[in-house]
C-alpha cells in the first residue's frame, strides 16, 4: 500500500460531451479506480454531471448531466484548468474533447506530463516514489554523517555509546 503523501495527484482528462455521456463517465471512473488501485490520486472531473442531482424517475437515483446545475461548459473550464495546474501528471483518454484538449494545452503550459497511456503513467509514478525514496535515504545519511561528525570516541575509534542506536531508530521502516 502507498502511503497517501507519496500518491501522485493524476487528473484524468476525456470527452463528456461528446458521445453517450453515461459511457464516457464511466469510462473515467474506471480509469479512476485502476488509478487507484495502481497507487495514485485521480482526480475524475467527468463525475461533475452528477452535482445538479436531477432525480431519475422513480426517485431512487440521479442522472447525470452535461450542465449539471445549469453550469456552463466555460465554466467548468473555470474550474478544471486550475485542478489541472495542482497535478503531478495528466491521463488523457481516447475520444474527441475540446475541453480534454485544453486540459491537455494547461498541462503542457504547466509542464506537467501529459499520459494516454496508464501502463506508462504507472511506470512514472513508480520512478517518481523510487527518486524521493533515493532522497529520502540521502537525507537520512547526511543526518547521520552530521550526528557522528565529532562524537567518535578517541580511544576506541567507535561512535559514541547510544549513537548508533539512535541512528537505528531514525532509519526503521525505511529500508
Amino acid at each position: 500500500m502507498t502511503a497517501d503523501a507519496d500518491r501522485p495527484v493524476v487528473y484524468v482528462a476525456g470527452p463528456i460531451t461528446l458521445g453517450p455521456l453515461d459511457r464516457n463517465v464511466f469510462a473515467a471512473c474506471m480509469a479512476g479506480v485502476r488509478l487507484i488501485r495502481a497507487g495514485l490520486a485521480p482526480i475524475v472531473p467527468q463525475l461533475t454531471c452528477y452535482l445538479g442531482q436531477t432525480p431519475t424517475g422513480d426517485g431512487e437515483g440521479v442522472v447525470p448531466e452535461v450542465a449539471a446545475a445549469g453550469i456552463d461548459h466555460a465554466t467548468w473550464l473555470a474550474v478544471d484548468l486550475p485542478l489541472v495546474r495542482r497535478c503531478d501528471a495528466l491521463l488523457r483518454l481516447p475520444g474527441a474533447s475540446k475541453g480534454a484538449d485544453l486540459e491537455v494545452a494547461e498541462a503542457g503550459r504547466a509542464g506537467i506530463p501529459v499520459f494516454t497511456d496508464e501502463t506508462a503513467l504507472v511506470a512514472w509514478a513508480a520512478t517518481r516514489r523510487q527518486a524521493a525514496e533515493v532522497r529520502h535515504l540521502r537525507q537520512l545519511c547526511g543526518e547521520a554523517l552530521r550526528q557522528l561528525s565529532g562524537k567518535i570516541d578517541p580511544d576506541t575509534g567507535l561512535p559514541e555509546a547510544g549513537l548508533l542506536a539512535r541512528l537505528s531508530r531514525a532509519a526503521k521502516g525505511v529500508v
